[in-house]
């Protein structure tokens, strides 16, 4: 089984991320860790390569944070940073990569914009092929 789990560094993300890979670890699965950097997030006067170093340091501090997280964890995890729209870019890879389950947590650094313009992972369960499990 192939398992994706989405993550922005967020405490929800992070509890979605010990499912998912407590659950991996129980059958033998495969699992991505996904970030997806957001362009707009990049405050500065020039516009920005998507290559630019400070998208992937961004990167690498949440990944930072999911590798404390696995700790003592027996299961492989390979990490993957995309970029643009979160759930656009989430739904696609899934479905690109034939993945068989989504884990992605119910809220996370986006807060009152989240709710009001929807979520990324009621967009993801809403629109993706793959089947999705939201940890609350």
């Amino acid at each position: 089984m192939k398992i994706l789990i989405p993550i922005d560094g967020s405490r929800k993300s992070l509890q979605a991320l010990r499912y998912a890979v407590n659950f991996a670890e129980k059958i033998d699965s495969q699992v991505v860790v996904l970030n997806v950097q957001i362009e707009s997030d990049v405050t500065i006067i020039e516009p920005i390569s998507w290559d630019a170093p400070v998208l992937k340091e961004r990167a690498e501090k949440v990944f930072s944070l999911a590798k404390k997280e696995l700790e003592g964890s027996k299961v492989n995890v390979e990490y993957k940073m995309l970029q643009g729209n979160p759930a656009r870019e989430i739904i696609k890879y899934a479905d690109s990569q034939k993945f068989d389950l989504v884990v992605i947590g119910a809220h996370g650094l986006s807060g009152i914009k989240e709710f009001l313009l929807g979520s990324v992972a009621n967009k993801v369960s809403r629109h993706s092929m793959v089947p999705t499990l939201i940890v609350k």
